[in-house]
């Protein structure tokens, strides 16, 4: 199993590929911007740090979103494990989508690749397989729920929380995805994980937030609704209680780079 292709590409809007016959299998890792894959018809972003895997026999339609500047690092490759792997992490479909969690091993493993294509003397076959494999073994984590002996919320419960946090996320929601009543789901998150569920959801809010403050040029408006606050007002309130500034002195005190998301 090894890369036959591997390159980086930065593109705008107006790039929307649309493929399917080619005898291989593609990792996409986006590196910034955003971005957009279908997986069984349905549209799914993909913002910093997200990656998908495709089996390009299938018909596959990834591209940039309106009005952004996308990045992204891809491989193909093919061999005779290639097909088993993509079995194991897509099962009954073509696509697989991987999220920010896994973020800074996959970039690493995809960008050592890149090396050995363009900046290597030679290609040196076995590194590049050994790279290829801990990439799509991430990727077979991410497909096979861990959950540690005596424990109760699973890491796939705290990736829901961040990938989630414009949404409602109310103890009587959480209690239930984890498939317990709220009182249990109570005392098992404070005994676990060290937080209230309300004060570990504040936290990744907030956490979120400073990123965009700090990164983005988002008005704060649209950061309060992104993390999931009611309000602009509300969010600002919260956010000077827990960080003992305002956002736009957090903003102020960063020296953000402005750049889209």
């Amino acid at each position: 199993m090894l890369p036959h292709a591997c390159g980086h590409f930065i593109c705008d809007d107006e790039y929307d590929a649309l493929h399917e016959g080619y005898d291989s299998y593609v990792l996409v890792f986006v590196k910034s911007g955003q971005g957009f894959v279908y997986l069984q018809n349905q549209k799914i972003i993909l913002s910093e740090g997200y990656g998908f895997l495709q089996n390009c026999n299938a018909r596959h339609h990834y591209g940039a979103c309106r009005g952004s500047r996308l990045e992204i690092y891809w491989i193909h490759f093919n061999g005779a494990l290639a097909r088993h792997y993509s079995e194991a992490i897509c099962r009954h479909e073509y696509c697989s989508i991987i999220k920010p969690r896994y973020a800074g091993s996959i970039f690493d493993n995809i960008f050592n690749i890149y090396k050995q294509f363009h900046l290597a003397r030679s290609v040196n076959d076995i590194l590049c397989n050994k790279y290829l494999v801990a990439i799509l073994s991430e990727f077979l984590l991410e497909k096979t729920p861990i959950r540690e002996p005596g424990k109760i919320i699973s890491r796939d419960l705290l990736a829901y929380i961040t990938d989630n946090i414009r949404e409602p996320l109310n103890l009587n929601h959480l209690a239930s995805k984890a498939a317990l009543s709220p009182y249990h789901f109570l005392r098992c998150f404070k005994k676990e994980t060290g937080y209230t569920p309300h004060k570990y959801v504040l936290d990744v809010r907030i956490n979120t937030a400073k990123q965009y403050l700090k990164n983005t040029a988002m008005s704060v408006k649209e950061i309060a609704a992104k993390c999931g606050f009611s309000s602009e007002s509300g969010f600002c309130i919260t956010f000077r209680h827990v960080t003992g500034f305002s956002p736009g002195e957090f903003r102020g005190s960063s020296q953000p780079e402005k750049t889209g998301i």
